[in-house]
């Protein structure tokens, strides 16, 4: 598939967030090279997503000096269904913030397609894979560290002993190089759409009129993008949760919880301003428009307005273009005001979630 070809028409409807299936859906949209090389459809990359692990779980078990305590390692016991998780989840953020990306541009003047496609390309291509390696890189050192020392080779999850890591353990390593990365992946799509959508409203404006654009929300799918990675974050949140409280998990579990719903919150909030900023220009020139309008219509009716019955059509027509120019002005008004309000407040009500880990860390914090 052409990595580019949600460009060229494969959209997503603007109230598409309303459907629970198709704000999780798994297929139609784009893919990472991270992930391209899983099956497209859903119920073929769910299977592939669980059976990865899982035979790296086999592989593991196969090599383990004591089969026993592997069996009742919590964390051997708890990888295969997390890093299926994480696999969802990018495919998630990824299928959402393309297709909703490419119809906000729909909405844009045919330029806007034409200069972002280069740039979500790289994002999803081989530069945005870098990117996800050197921001995993630092995690993924304290993970080994870990790995190697004397906490986790005397615990219940390690197969070897100081100065002899056993071959399971090198896997368990894996498996946790792995998630950091799929971890960082999201992180950079949060942060490469946000700069793109800002770059996007800032250079191009929107193809139709004001007032239809505000009224018929043309800017929605843009705010879309992080609504309904909050609703993904819902469910990572449950999985980290459950795994953190299963396998007896690190501060840095923790770490990448928290840093990717911050990361959600920051992709909503600057496009959003800059969104409403560029809309506030328009507001203020269609406002200048409709009070000179207004003025002129007065004038036309001080003119043809002689105190004495009856009122001429001409008077007439003057009173209620003043009265329609009014009201559009507060109509353009109101719609401005609204700008993105359903979204951050959706966004808001779903990162409860990863903010109540903050009290799970607190009151169990071993």
């Amino acid at each position: 598939m052409d990595p580019l070809a949600f460009l060229k028409g494969t959209l997503l409807p603007p109230d598409d967030d309303d459907d629970p299936r198709a704000r999780l859906t798994l297929s139609g949209g784009e893919r990472a090279l991270i992930d391209r090389w899983l099956p497209a459809k859903a119920a073929p990359f769910v299977a592939a997503a669980v059976a990865l692990p899982l035979l790296v779980w086999v592989v593991a078990l196969v090599f383990a000096r004591d089969r026993a305590k592997f069996l009742h390692s919590r964390d051997w016991l708890a990888q295969p269904l997390y890093f299926t998780v994480h696999l969802v989840v990018v495919r998630l953020f990824v299928t959402s913030y393309s297709r909703h990306f490419a119809a906000g541009l729909a909405y844009l003047v045919p330029a806007a397609a034409a200069d972002a496609r280069p740039v979500v390309g790289a994002l999803l291509g081989w530069r945005g894979l870098c990117a996800a390696v050197l921001a995993a890189a630092p995690f993924v050192y304290v993970d080994l560290v870990h790995l190697s020392g004397r906490t986790f080779l005397d615990g219940p999850d390690s197969q070897g002993s100081l100065g002899d890591v056993a071959l399971s353990d090198h896997l368990l390593g894996a498996l946790w190089t792995l998630q950091w990365i799929l971890n960082a992946y999201t992180w950079v799509l949060l942060v490469s759409f946000a700069a793109l959508t800002i770059r996007t409203i800032e250079r191009h404006a929107f193809a139709a009129p004001l007032e239809s654009m505000l009224h018929e929300r043309h800017y929605r799918p843009f705010l879309l993008m992080s609504a309904q990675g909050a609703s993904v974050m819902v469910g990572y949140t449950v999985a980290t949760a459950l795994y953190v409280f299963f396998s007896r998990g690190q501060t840095t579990d923790y770490i990448r919880l928290w840093a990717t719903a911050g990361l959600l919150l920051l992709s909503f909030v600057p496009p959003w301003i800059r969104l409403k900023a560029r809309v506030a220009r328009s507001v203020r020139e269609e406002t200048h428009r409709l009070a000179t309008h207004v003025r002129s219509a007065r004038d036309r009716m001080s003119l043809v307005d002689d105190l004495q019955p009856p009122v001429t059509n001409e008077e007439l027509g003057a009173r209620v273009d003043v009265i329609l120019a009014i009201l559009e002005l507060d109509h353009i008004e109101r719609l401005y005001r609204d700008l993105g309000k359903s979204e951050g407040q959706a966004i808001l009500l779903r990162l409860l979630a990863p903010l109540s880990t903050v009290v799970m860390k607190v009151l169990r914090p071993g």
